[in-house]
């Protein structure tokens, strides 16, 4: 679960949170581009990600991860943190840009926006697993 908030918004601009359901894109994908669903629910993409000095996270998870029913459990993508596709087939490679190239595209088509503007009070919620979040900020002041 995430939770955003902001509690003063004093001279600053922006604030604008982006929500995009997950599983919802995921549909889209699974209907119109059966074949990039399958290779994006089977083919692990790695990541990385640091922060700290000295400090670097790695993983690798398929981008939609299903349970052992078959039904979408998770939806697992930041751009910004992926890794060289080192493990990956190299006949794979193509198809596999491909197809993250079409769920980037799905992602950011203004069907599947959800722009919400943080005002001091408000409070979202949103399961970390189904919806990713973007923020368009500029400046703010934000204290915890």
């Amino acid at each position: 679960m995430q939770i955003f908030h902001l509690l003063e918004h004093t001279g600053g601009t922006g604030g604008a949170s982006l929500l995009v359901d997950g599983f919802y894109v995921a549909s889209i994908l699974h209907d119109l581009y059966p074949d990039a669903y399958d290779l994006l629910s089977t083919v692990p993409i790695p990541s990385h990600a640091a922060g700290e000095s000295g400090i670097l996270y790695r993983a690798a998870h398929t981008l939609l991860e299903h349970d052992a029913a078959g039904n979408l459990r998770a939806v697992r993508w930041n751009n910004d943190d992926r890794s060289a596709l080192r493990n990956v087939p190299y006949a794979d490679v193509p198809r596999l840009y491909e197809a993250m190239r079409t769920w980037n595209k799905l992602i950011t088509s203004q069907d599947s926006e959800y722009w919400v503007q943080l005002s001091p009070g408000t409070v979202i919620g949103a399961f970390s697993s189904s919806v990713m979040d973007f923020e368009k900020f500029k400046t703010f002041f934000a204290e915890l």
